[in-house]
């Protein structure tokens, strides 16, 4: 019995354990996204909430929906709050009685409106703030959002205003329209990602402008003047009277507009305690207010005093402003409880999180190696099964296989990018001007580092190890199959860079696909052009020149092998083919080069090795039908078992009959079916069927082929010799021999009229 080809499996299965995987991965990103988007009280440290001090003490403002970020009271006492929503954006809100009256970004004509709380400042009635895509200016009845023109620093006065964008140039607005003003101060190394020098301007009564950011300067007649503080990075608190207040940790520092004079006030003067952080400052008659991270401190020029707080509870204050009346409004954080009871929720969400979301890649890239593992085995055992052994090359790739479809060798794969990108986050933290080239010097020692650990654990190369014995004892293959990913990592972080440098990736890596794709198609259809055409020495040499890049890969081989099957020459074929075999690994592809052998091994007349061949190549691939046309053609050309032969040639065409689908993996089988069954017909005695048969076998051939006309010339030939038509059968095999006098078919057609030249007359 001669084994069928194996039945494709279920594709249910094999397709739900690939969906299952992105099906998870797809439910924990949702997850991920609704975690961060996810922001009730019980799991936030604190809250903020805006307070009232007028006479009759404090009054809580009521609560807007979501964390006020910033306040702000005009001269006529309208508030204004800006607050961060945690998935739509920001927005604006003021005050109208005792609601609050929202606005967002549809308001101002934009989609998702975020906007710079560091930057929302008022000019008597009207709003000003950095927006993503501009600069925002309204009155709550009316907004202008001014495109392209964004701000680090903003303040407004008397109808004016003006701003630092993100090249450290002054802007000012004014006749309805910003213009630059002066460039960045000289001192100052302007970088858009420095996020430890965010600055801030002020201006003062006297009309002049401040700005504070690793230095504290002036405008003096048009020019940036630098006052010196002796403070490193001090930070800009407010505008207090006629005095501008400054902060650097250990204390304040008071600076006088009018002659700059300077007055230091440190922690024992203040009452403020160690490490207590100052967040702004206002005054108001002769009065200034601060606010720290434990409330409120007054200074009323001479004596430093605490303010109770708004209620208990109220802990560090963010923001104070004070009104022409001398009302207070103030930001304060009102600590959450049970924070120390649900912080280790919000602490271990994310890691166990991201731990699944990686566990997902892992799951996924373990699954494709062992099915690519399976496959293997599969090809494997074909080539087991007609040579008698595995060739040590199919041997080493399938240890290799599975050591990568090992939960360790996928987590490696993965893991490894990653690493180099955790590495480099973290040089960033400690230099954060690192240039983008240390992620992937990071990612070369990390792969480095591996690659010595393995080395080092194995010590002693074995004898099937990749590496010859007392060679190199490095294996670089885990890593070489992992640094895609990292170059990937890469890209997707620096991918404003890149872009500038070569254009958008995303089209580079198209194009090389295309460039890619179109050289697989054109060699293709060059190579099957020329086999069509019986010119198998331009088919050789369209694989040399299109393979020139790996001539000794297993495609290149297969092709070869198969142009010197089809030319005749089937000795060279047979010895290019096993070398393709021993080094090819898809399942497809090995059962083709097994079909090519089988062909090569028949035209010699070595028909055990043949058949051998021909039901490796049905162990292969699952559900390949190619190789019954081979074992059928055994048969006939020995005449031996016919109804065996008709079977494997109703085997071909499968149970839907000859398929006119050129695109499965079984490929155009008709003439073939026609022409082996018109002489398996005739071998059995069934004479009557035969001409009806060949008259199918010429209608389904490509007569413009050689290749194809002379195989079905050949058949029919045989077919009629065996159904005893002796004329009909030698005028077939001459037109083999002249549609394909260079080729397999055409001295296949040959020695049958040798031999039956050599027949005695009967």
């Amino acid at each position: 019995m001669y084994p069928q080809s194996p039945k494709p499996g279920r594709p249910w299965p094999r397709l739900a354990s690939q969906l299952l995987p992105l099906a998870v991965a797809a439910a924990l990103i949702t997850a991920t996204y609704y975690w961060y988007n996810w922001h009730p009280r019980f799991l936030e440290p604190g809250w903020t909430a805006a307070y009232h001090r007028a006479a009759g003490g404090w009054q809580r403002l009521p609560e807007v929906p979501w964390n006020i970020e910033a306040l702000q009271v005009s001269n006529s006492g309208t508030v204004w709050a800006l607050a961060g929503t945690h998935n739509s954006g920001s927005i604006l809100a003021r005050l109208d009685g005792a609601a609050w009256h929202i606005y967002s970004g549809k308001d101002w004509g934009v989609k998702e409106g975020y906007l710079a709380s560091e930057t929302f400042v008022l000019d008597g009635e009207e709003l000003w703030v950095s927006a993503y895509d501009g600069i925002l200016h309204g009155d709550g009845s009316s907004w202008k959002l001014y495109r392209d023109v964004k701000a680090s620093a903003l303040v407004a006065q008397g109808g004016r205003a003006w701003a630092i964008d993100e090249k450290g140039h002054l802007l000012q607005f004014e006749a309805g329209e910003w213009k630059p003003l002066v460039g960045p101060p000289a001192g100052e190394k302007w970088n858009d990602h420095d996020d430890w020098h965010e600055p801030k301007l002020a201006r003062t009564p006297d009309g002049s402008l401040w700005l504070a950011r690793s230095s504290l300067w002036r405008l003096d007649r048009g020019k940036w003047r630098e006052v010196d503080t002796g403070f490193e990075d001090p930070s800009l608190l407010g505008v207090a009277g006629d005095r501008i207040w400054l902060w650097d940790g250990p204390s304040l520092r008071s600076i006088s507009i009018e002659d700059e004079s300077q007055t230091v006030y440190s922690t024992a003067q203040t009452g403020l305690a160690k490490g207590e952080w100052v967040y702004a400052a206002a005054g108001h008659a002769g009065r200034t207010y601060f606010a720290t991270f434990r409330g409120m401190v007054e200074f009323d020029g001479a004596t430093w005093r605490r303010i109770p707080g708004p209620a208990s509870g109220v802990g560090q204050m963010t923001q104070v402003r004070v009104a022409p009346n001398g009302d207070l409004w103030v930001l304060g954080d009102i600590p959450n409880p049970a924070w120390k009871y649900t912080q280790i929720v919000r602490f271990l969400v994310p890691p166990l999180l991201s731990l699944a979301l990686l566990a997902v890649p892992v799951w996924l890239v373990r699954s494709a190696k062992r099915t690519r593992l399976q496959e293997h085995q599969q090809v494997q055992a074909a080539v087991e099964h007609f040579t008698g052994e595995a060739p040590e090359l199919l041997q080493r790739t399938e240890r290799r296989l599975q050591k990568e479809s090992s939960w360790a060798g996928a987590f490696v794969a993965v893991t490894l990018p990653i690493a180099s990108f955790i590495g480099y986050l973290t040089l960033r933290t400690f230099w954060r001007s690192a240039p983008v080239w240390t992620f992937l010097a990071l990612a070369v020692l990390f792969h480095a580092v591996y690659v010595l650990w393995r080395s080092r654990v194995k010590r002693r190369p074995k004898p099937w190890d990749p590496i010859e014995p007392g060679g190199p004892g490095y294996e670089w293959t885990d890593v070489r199959r992992s640094l895609p990913g990292t170059l990937l990592l890469f890209v997707l972080m620096n991918f404003s860079e890149v872009n500038r440098a070569i254009g958008d990736p995303v089209l580079w890596i198209l194009y090389a696909v295309l460039v890619w794709s179109a050289h697989r198609m054109i060699s293709r259809l060059l190579y099957n052009a020329a086999i069509r055409r019986g010119e198998y020495d331009r088919a050789l040499a369209f694989v040399r020149w299109f393979h020139c890049y790996n001539p000794g890969g297993s495609r290149a081989l297969r092709f070869r092998g198969f142009a010197l099957m089809m030319a005749g020459r089937s000795r060279e074929a047979e010895e290019v083919l096993r070398r393709a075999i021993a080094r090819e690994t898809r399942n497809a592809d090995q059962a083709y080069a097994l079909d090519h052998l089988g062909d090569a091994l028949l035209d010699q007349g070595r028909y055990q090795e043949a058949m051998r061949s021909f039901e490796a190549a049905l162990r292969a691939q699952t559900g390949f039908r190619r190789p019954y046309r081979g074992m059928a053609e055994a048969l006939l050309r020995q005449h031996k078992d016919p109804q065996r032969a008709l079977e494997l040639v109703e085997s071909i065409a499968g149970s839907s009959g000859p398929s006119r689908n050129r695109w499965t993996v079984n490929g155009e089988v008709r003439d073939d079916y026609w022409g082996l069954k018109a002489w398996a017909l005739a071998e059995l005695g069934r004479g009557g069927e035969v001409a009806s048969a060949v008259e199918n076998a010429f209608g389904a051939t490509n007569l413009k082929s050689p290749a194809d006309a002379a195989a079905t010339c050949y058949r029919a030939g045989m077919a009629m010799l065996a159904a005893g038509n002796e004329g009909a059968g030698i005028a077939y095999l001459k037109r083999a021999c002249e549609a394909d006098p260079k080729g397999r078919r055409g001295a296949l057609a040959r020695s049958a009229l040798e031999e039956r030249k050599r027949l005695p007359i009967s």
